[in-house]
């Protein structure tokens, strides 16, 4: 299946257990433009930073594949 997604809905996802299954799920294709992608990148960072105690190399290393 192909999903076309927005920056907020991206974000929303990530941020929910059951919202990252389903994006790790091998049979969903997740679309976004690379301005969507760049926006997810720079709220994740900014979330995590608040929500965690992570370094930036950490949040990197676990942001990497987006």
């Amino acid at each position: 299946m192909r999903v076309v997604v927005d920056a907020s809905v991206l974000v929303g996802e990530l941020l929910r257990q059951r919202g990252r299954a389903l994006l790790v799920n091998n049979g969903l294709e997740v679309f976004g433009a690379e301005q969507v992608m760049s926006e997810t990148r720079y709220e994740m960072r900014r979330r995590l930073g608040r929500m965690t105690r992570l370094t930036q190399d950490q949040q990197q290393s676990l942001l990497g594949g987006l």
